[in-house]
């Protein structure tokens, strides 16, 4: 299905970079872990997809990354889909995207998990990605203060439908002040420790933000949707001309991130990549088992 997509995509012209390889030492890496947990799952025309893209529509799946710090505490990246979803999907997202992607909501991740929230961080403030914001009021919300001010206004057209109560969150600016990480001119270490690196990858929306989290056993690249699948990144690839117009912001800049986040994979050894909604992901990855 996917290979069909592929004959007509086009690819994006790549951009010279500075190869690097990144000396992660690992055994200096707190004792944290990962958690990948099914949202949702639903389709993708093909001509949505890929720039010229026929054939029948992609499988795609939405997911929450879920990291447990020895110090920070449970910190979740990308809720998905919230309860407000689950309840009435036909008002969020909506009838029309829920009838276009063939949505079917799964369990929203307030079910899936036990413990308290004590920070969420996003790729991105549409609402298969941030949507579950709402279901944890008492965590800190640390984001890119462009994609904060983006997901606070209403466009459904761009997938924003903003959260519930966001005068009342608890929200600290992801600000990448830390220098250049590999191919990229900025990042953030969100715990100084080498644990959760921020990396602003804007285009998608204004303030996307990929995230490369570092294990004592693997490392792992959310790539959010700079890639919504594997053939993004693998090419990497252009979305479709409805995309790019409607939902994607700049799609240069977006080009642009796609080549960095490839860089920065072949920089990262044994770096597993997890795209935005590609099912294959969750075979990378195993849904809900715990990584270390």
């Amino acid at each position: 299905m996917l290979a069909l997509a592929l004959l007509s995509c086009v690819r994006l012209s790549p951009e010279p970079l500075l190869r690097t390889t990144i000396e992660l030492d690992r055994s200096a890496l707190p004792a944290a872990s990962l958690q990948i947990l099914p949202i949702s799952t639903g389709t993708m025309p093909a001509r949505m997809a890929f720039a010229g893209g026929r054939g029948p529509a992609l499988p795609m799946v939405s997911y929450a990354a879920v990291l447990r710090h020895p110090t920070a505490g449970v910190v979740v990246i990308d809720p998905g889909f919230g309860t407000r979803t689950a309840d009435s999907p036909d008002e969020v997202p909506g009838r029309a995207t829920v009838r276009a992607t063939a949505l079917v909501m799964g369990q929203p991740l307030v079910a899936q998990l036990s413990e308290p929230v004590a920070r969420i961080l996003v790729t991105h403030m549409h609402v298969d990605h941030a949507g579950g914001i709402d279901d944890f009021p008492d965590a800190i919300l640390q984001i890119a203060p462009a994609e904060w001010d983006f997901g606070s206004r209403r466009r459904p057209l761009r997938a924003v439908i903003p959260l519930e109560n966001a005068a009342a969150r608890s929200v600290e600016p992801l600000t990448f002040a830390d220098g250049a990480y590999g191919p990229f001119d900025a990042h953030t270490d969100v715990f100084g420790d080498g644990a959760l690196i921020a990396l602003p990858a804007p285009g998608h929306t204004p303030g996307h933000t990929a995230f490369l989290i570092n294990l004592p056993g693997s490392s792992f690249l959310l790539t959010g949707d700079a890639a919504w699948v594997d053939a993004h990144f693998d090419s990497p690839a252009l979305k479709g001309r409805v995309a790019r117009s409607l939902i994607e912001v700049d799609g240069a800049a977006n080009g642009d991130a796609l080549w960095r986040l490839r860089a920065l994979a072949d920089a990262v050894p044994g770096v597993v990549v997890l795209t935005g909604h590609d099912p294959a992901t969750l075979v990378r990855v195993e849904a809900g088992r715990i990584y270390r």
